[in-house]
């Protein structure tokens, strides 16, 4: 019984000065002081903040394995809550499963509706809710209640996204009217890892299309805003409705939610994790990617057999995104038919590029009578076998 107990003693003993004396990781930060705290906070919870990009992603299966590992990346989140408050941030706080809202001790909602600060069309913290979709980012209000999105942008080792993010929010880069990549109010570091803060803005296609004259200002934007990426030989990588955004907060983006275009309405361009990058120098025709990097299948497109060009292949993208909701209109703008038809066509030689796309378009706007421009949207999708109508708003 006695020898029992010394040996039960004796390896309790060795477990615990195995764990008072593990590997000593010193967290990199630029104030000595929060090096310190961060350390030791981090040695005491095991350094739960993965430095490894991998490790963030969201794993293809919905299995338990899934859910556990999502309920680990919420912690994650929750362990560097103090530091980003330190930064004059509160993220949010989890709700329910995936569902994200404001802290409730936190700041009450601003209404700043400044550049880059979007509107919002809610009063109370239950209705701010945020769907959390991508474990890289995670809502936060900063400490006057304006609504941001922190994304983690890269690890230790430089990524294309944080390097187009600093080139396309580059004071020169700003001034350009043409450039719609969503802005990046800070970026901040920990532990080597680079977190990109950009002011919270919904999905640029949830909110309702009221008139032509909606339609075409975002699509001026998307076309302007490609031209400007592809102009600085940069290709966005995944262009899809849920990677643009407009600068409006609603109640629930699963609803459609009518008269929210104000003519200043603005659309952003955004999610640069699958970017591309080439030389400045280089032409446009000559780019050349043999990877799979851009999805063709999720866009019902063939993967092509080897090389391809990857800027054509984003026009070709663009076209089939923008075609679904723009013609809608083709009844009585019926330009647009042969417009998509050229932005989509099957020949890369024969469809448009990002320039000629947006050149084409402004073409067509100049020809555009008012009546065009304020005759109400009545379908919500445009398809090869016909429209698709509107539903009910929910509000």
């Amino acid at each position: 019984m006695l020898k029992t107990a010394a040996v039960t003693l004796s390896l309790v003993s060795a477990a615990s000065a195995i764990y008072a004396f593990r590997d000593l990781r010193i967290i990199r930060l630029r104030s000595l002081r929060e090096r310190a705290v961060w350390t030791w906070r981090s040695w005491c919870w095991n350094y739960p903040v993965p430095l490894d990009l991998e490790d963030w992603r969201m794993p293809e299966s919905d299995d338990d394995y899934s859910f556990a590992l999502a309920q680990r990346i919420q912690s994650i989140w929750r362990f560097l809550a103090p530091f980003f408050l330190t930064r004059g941030y509160v993220l949010y706080v989890v709700d329910r499963g995936f569902q994200l809202r404001p802290h409730p001790l936190g700041p009450s909602c601003c209404k700043d509706t400044t550049q880059p600060y979007a509107r919002c069309f809610y009063e109370q913290n239950s209705d701010a809710e945020f769907c959390w979709e991508s474990w890289l980012t995670w809502p936060a209000r900063d400490l006057r209640g304006r609504e941001d999105v922190f994304k983690l942008v890269s690890g230790r080792n430089p990524t294309k996204e944080v390097e187009v993010l600093r080139r396309m929010n580059s004071k020169l880069a700003r001034q350009d009217p043409r450039n719609h990549c969503i802005h990046v109010i800070e970026f901040i570091e920990f532990d080597g890892l680079v977190f990109a803060v950009m002011p919270r803005w919904d999905r640029a296609f949830d909110v309702d299309f009221g008139t032509f004259a909606e339609l075409v200002t975002l699509t001026e934007a998307v076309l302007e805003g490609l031209d400007f990426l592809h102009e600085n030989r940069i290709v966005q990588g995944d262009m899809l409705p849920q990677n643009t955004a407009t600068n409006i907060i609603t109640r629930s983006r699963m609803a459609i939610l009518k008269g929210l275009r104000a003519p200043d309405t603005r659309y952003a361009i955004l999610d640069f994790g699958n970017a591309l990058l080439y030389p400045c120098d280089i032409a446009l025709e000559d780019a050349v990617d043999s990877t799979e990097a851009l999805n063709f299948v999720l866009r019902n497109l063939p993967q092509p057999d080897g090389s391809y060009n990857p800027f054509q292949a984003e026009s070709l993208f663009t076209g089939v995104m923008l075609q679904r909701w723009v013609r809608v209109a083709e009844d009585f703008v019926p330009e647009l038919k042969s417009f998509f038809e050229a932005m989509t066509h099957e020949d890369n030689n024969k469809r448009l590029t990002a320039r000629q796309a947006h050149d084409s378009f402004q073409n067509l706007r100049r020809a555009f009578s008012p009546a065009q421009l304020s005759h109400k949207i009545e379908a919500l999708h445009w398809t090869p076998d016909g429209l698709v109508p509107k539903r009910a708003s929910l509000w």
